[in-house]
């Protein structure tokens, strides 16, 4: 009993430490810090990610397109970008052996003494002389040939390559007047055949055109019923109550999870007056909270570059609770579940 006691108790630890950790990750908010600066000479931005107080801290860093990350947990630090160079190791001194220092080249060694004179027998040789044994007979020279028979000899080859090609000199023998007859015929010949196999094909165009018509027609009806196949679904009620479904969902996550403090500079610019105009309203609209101090510097001459500097500041944080909230909601929904059947088929 003492044994079914402990085990109990150990499988309770267990499952308590279990619990304990989801609900750490569900409730405990994951804290951001973000950082933007633009301007003449430099481009930053930077990101703090936090839980549990900073015990796990990741750091982000892009300076002048260079990233640099680093994680802290529990104290302990280590950078993932870049990665730390590995130092290598100099070079170990290799240990020559005494057959290679007596046979490197050739040299002798003559040990304290090195300035005297090498004996004769230790004395170099020259490779042609020392490759050549000593009984070998001398080549007899051979005596060149004069200018004039190296000249004569040049111009043999021309001759034969003349007399092999049917020219005697420089002049060619000129087609007869049968040979004229006979390559007319042959491109006269040739033409009607191309007009012949060209009128032969003719009868076969409008077969052609009228398959590729029916092709075109066939995929306007395959995409028309494909429209007519979403638009079908998009009328569905249960197609309408899942799009309600989700915009009330994205509305309560923007509620929590939305940055809950903004601050910084913002001066920008197009070269068309209407676009900054339209950027800034669309800005007016997103920022008026109170938490939210921005403040905007629209440059409107026209016929300018792209501006686009300043710097930003954005704070909050995130809890996983409410993003499986949401996710459970959707999952559990079976319009959701008909609608993506649907989809796939």
């Amino acid at each position: 009993m003492a044994i079914l006691k402990i085990i109990g108790i150990l499988l309770a630890v267990v499952l308590g430490l279990l619990v304990l950790g989801v609900l750490l990750i569900l409730f405990v908010p994951l804290r951001y810090q973000l950082d933007f600066e633009r301007g003449t000479g430099s481009n930053l931005a930077r990101g703090k990610f936090g839980w549990l107080a900073h015990l796990i801290l990741v750091t982000a860093k892009l300076e002048n397109n260079k990233p640099y990350v680093t994680v802290r947990i529990c104290g302990f630090t280590k950078q993932l970008l870049p990665a730390a160079e590995k130092k290598e190791k100099p070079p170990g001194k290799r240990k020559k052996s005494k057959n290679s220092e007596d046979s490197e080249d050739g040299e002798y060694d003559s040990g304290p003494g090195q300035d005297q004179e090498l004996p004769a027998d230790k004395k170099r040789l020259p490779e042609k002389e020392a490759s050549k044994p000593e009984n070998a007979p001398k080549e007899e020279s051979v005596p060149e040939k004069p200018k004039e028979v190296k000249a004569v000899l040049a111009k043999e080859p021309e001759k034969e390559e003349d007399v092999k090609s049917g020219q005697i000199g420089s002049s060619a023998e000129r087609p007869g007047p049968l040979e004229k007859i006979k390559r007319l015929y042959n491109k006269v010949k040739t033409a009607v055949l191309k007009i012949y196999g060209i009128l032969v094909h003719i009868p076969e165009i409008p077969g052609k055109l009228l398959k590729k018509w029916q092709g075109i027609q066939n995929k306007a009806e395959a995409v028309r019923k494909k429209a007519e196949h979403y638009i079908s679904i998009w009328k569905d009620e249960g197609t309408q109550a899942v799009f309600m479904l989700s915009k009330d969902q994205i509305r309560f996550l923007w509620k929590h999870l939305h940055p809950r403090k903004i601050q910084g500079k913002l001066r920008y610019g197009f070269e068309d007056p209407s676009i900054t105009g339209m950027v800034t309203g669309g800005l007016y609209i997103i920022l008026p909270m109170s938490f939210y101090e921005v403040e905007l510097l629209p440059e409107f001459e026209p016929d300018k570059p792209l501006i686009l500097e300043g710097k930003l500041l954005i704070k909050g944080h995130v809890r996983l609770c409410h993003v499986a909230k949401t996710v459970w909601i959707l999952f559990r929904n079976k319009d959701l579940r008909k609608l993506i059947k649907q989809l796939k088929a």
